[in-house]
């Protein structure tokens, strides 16, 4: 049980959409999750083992872990980071003008402003969003559907239409 209800909270605080349905054979859970552009059936068995069926665009796959559904925005632009040498703090941390700490996926360092760009996920306060341009920030508010998976052309379009405001030697030669 304590999967599952731990499973729930993680869903509930990234705003990820699901729906949950009993089994009326047995005491086993199926979670129905939709997190675009897939639709995952997770379920949860009587003695709460734990299998994953994912559908994309009708293939279907097994994941051995849950993990692959959480931290996703944060996970594509490491990856991104890692490909394109550029530097991305994740989770990132920052204060506002009343001391009061904010958190997002990560940040992008001297991409879209002398501070970076805030990259946001599905669990970003709304308050960030007013608040990061008056802090020195880009943000970012990126499609969940087309950044959560790292594609590099796609990336590096993104990347170049924020700028970049590090230092000359330091820019990367894709740019």
């Amino acid at each position: 049980m304590e999967k599952l209800l731990s499973f729930l909270v993680r869903l509930d605080k990234e705003n990820i959409h699901y729906t949950i349905e009993k089994s009326p054979c047995d005491m086993s859970i199926r979670v129905h999750v939709f997190i675009e552009p897939e639709y995952w059936c997770v379920d949860f068995s009587e003695e709460f083992e734990v299998e994953i069926e994912i559908f994309r665009h009708k293939k279907f796959a097994k994941e051995p872990e849950l993990e692959m559904l959480f931290d996703r925005m944060a996970r594509a632009w490491r990856k991104a980071a890692d490909d394109l040498g550029i530097d991305f703090i994740s989770p990132y941390t920052f204060q506002d003008n009343s001391g009061i700490e904010h958190t997002c996926a990560g940040l992008v360092k001297n991409f879209g402003s002398p501070k970076g760009t805030l990259i946001h996920s599905r669990n970003t306060a709304d308050c960030v969003y007013e608040i990061e341009e008056k802090l020195g920030y880009s943000g970012s508010g990126l499609n969940p559907r087309y950044y959560e998976t790292y594609d590099r052309e796609r990336f590096i379009e993104y990347l170049q239409d924020l700028g970049w405001y590090g230092k000359e030697e330091d820019k990367p030669e894709w740019l």
